[in-house]
């Protein structure tokens, strides 16, 4: 319980610095604080469940710190720099090969070939591909599936909720954010 705690609280103070870093440094904008502060503490809340499932404690964090900067990236501007792809698909690519894990797998490689051809028709962005594909390496095939048809869940939701022009774009990151935690209660 306390090594939980002690990760959670690192996990939130390091993406909180990350945060503040990001938007001192690259953005000349207001802070969004309270918009992230909800995507903090699910980082926070990640960086446990990674830590208690035996993985090491600095790659967790550098994962959750990118995965956390994709996220409030695409909540701001609906793109992020390709740069923080790098060490997600390096842990993720560690994860796999140290462990393969093939539940799923031929579902996910056909999912997958679904969301690159929506991405190509731009029906969808390449980042919510890229994202998929880093949660099916990083965790399972079957979280990720479980993450993506919960994210989408919520933003229909959200959509019908707060009645959006249908061809006004939107970030789809933090629902998958908001998905793969989600998925982890049910």
């Amino acid at each position: 319980m306390l090594s939980e705690m002690i990760s959670l609280l690192c996990g939130l103070l390091s993406v909180f610095i990350a945060d503040r870093y990001r938007y001192n440094t690259f953005l000349e904008c207001k802070s969004w604080l309270a918009d992230d502060i909800p995507y903090i503490i699910l980082a926070g809340n990640l960086l446990v469940y990674l830590i208690s499932n035996s993985r090491s404690s600095a790659i967790s964090l550098l994962f959750i710190i990118n995965f956390f900067l994709m996220v409030v990236s695409d909540l701001h501007e609906q793109s992020f720099d390709t740069c923080l792809l790098v060490v997600p698909l390096a842990t993720g690519l560690m994860h796999f090969f140290q462990a393969p894990n093939t539940e799923g797998l031929g579902q996910a490689a056909i999912f997958l070939a679904v969301l690159v051809w929506l991405a190509f028709t731009g029906k969808m962005g390449s980042g919510d591909v890229w994202h998929f594909l880093l949660l099916s390496l990083n965790f399972s095939c079957p979280v990720a599936m479980k993450s993506f048809l919960l994210a989408s869940l919520l933003a229909i939701a959200h959509a019908l909720w707060h009645k959006r022009p249908r061809k006004e774009p939107f970030a789809f990151l933090p629902y998958l954010f908001w998905g793969l935690n989600l998925q982890f209660f049910l």
